[in-house]
């Protein structure tokens, strides 16, 4: 007996893209989508990439924006998106 063809929707493509850009493991991701991790990775690659890379371009413009919270956001940069550490002044 042949395998069901897996079917994809957008709004599949959008909770996917939010789970990867909370940092989510991929294999919890599949588990929650309902698929297997490689079938994941299959379909959804552009968008596992892309919920990534806006996690990480939302969390450096928090950074560039100046909120208050500079050392949760440095921290972030370095573990998401690989930044270096940056030593400035910091305002008293």
């Amino acid at each position: 007996m042949a395998k069901r063809a897996f079917i994809v929707n957008e709004a599949m493509r959008e909770q996917l893209r939010h789970l990867a850009g909370v940092g989510v493991r991929q294999d919890d991701i599949a588990t929650i989508i309902g698929c297997a991790p490689k079938t994941l990775r299959k379909h959804f690659r552009d968008d596992l990439d892309r919920g990534t890379a806006e996690a990480n371009a939302t969390v450096a413009d928090t950074g560039f924006a100046g909120d208050q919270h500079d050392l949760a956001v440095d921290l972030l940069q370095r573990r998401r998106a690989g930044a270096r550490a940056v030593h400035s002044a910091r305002k008293s």
